[in-house]
């Protein structure tokens, strides 16, 4: 009898702890739901940030690698952020603009960074002629391992667009932040049909009134019209037209 009263303390002791040890698990964080807030306003800030200095788009959240949340554990690193066009040769003004308009941020060696808050960091930093992109990163988090795009049924912007060159959207996906004064910024993104994607500077000119920001070296149309903001580019494997309708805040 006593062996067995032994042993019921001891599995109760045993399940007790193993409860604790899942409750433990299970609230271990942080999760990215809890830095969401710190994400989305980091790409926000970053928007504001370029001014009316380039032409811009936004840049929706994705897990863009994973990391260790413990021995049994994985976690990932979630970024988003905004890509700049400007002319070749305005990429270190709108450097030091961006850091001189982001709180807390510092330009070094052509890197503009910024710590945001709950492990939320960001940096800006040229990635080719006329193209900048700022980049808003969380630390290693919880969450899932792929997020859902918003579907578009069409564009009316980016139809005009597409149409002009010979084809029209083959699908639409949209990412949107809310901007710091209220308000929303809006990016509107797709991939054409497959058609030519060759000189397209040439067969797309820059509306009257819009500021353009051509970059001879590269295969794509920026233009900034009031407060939208278009980029026309060949798709990565030159079948298909990329395009991105952006209104800013």
């Amino acid at each position: 009898m006593r062996r067995w009263i032994i042993l019921g303390v001891v599995v109760a002791v045993v399940v007790g702890a193993a409860a604790l040890g899942v409750r433990w698990y299970r609230s271990r964080g942080p999760y990215l739901r809890d830095v969401s807030s710190s994400l989305q306003g980091g790409i926000a800030a970053l928007l504001v940030a370029g001014g009316d200095d380039a032409a811009v788009t936004i840049d929706g959240v994705v897990r863009t690698r994973s990391c260790p949340r413990g021995p049994l554990r994985g976690g990932g690193i979630y970024t988003g952020g905004v890509e700049y066009y400007v002319s070749p040769g305005a990429e270190g003004a709108l450097l030091s603009a961006i850091a001189a308009r982001l709180s807390g941020a510092v330009l070094t060696d052509g890197v503009v960074s910024a710590s945001l808050g709950s492990g939320v960091t960001t940096s800006v930093r040229q990635l080719g002629d006329g193209w900048l992109v700022g980049t808003v990163a969380t630390a290693c988090v919880s969450g899932p391992t792929q997020l859902t795009d918003t579907p578009v049924a069409d564009s009316p912007p980016l139809d005009a667009v597409l149409q002009h060159l010979g084809t029209r959207p083959a699908a639409l996906h949209r990412t949107t932040i809310t901007c710091p004064s209220g308000g929303t910024a809006v990016t509107t993104a797709g991939l054409s049909l497959p058609t030519s994607s060759q000189n397209l500077a040439q067969r797309l000119p820059v509306p009257p009134g819009a500021h353009g920001y051509p970059t001879p070296g590269s295969n794509r149309v920026a233009y900034r019209d009031g407060n939208a903001s278009v980029i026309i580019a060949a798709s990565d494997d030159g079948t298909a037209i990329t395009a991105q309708y952006t209104t800013g805040c």
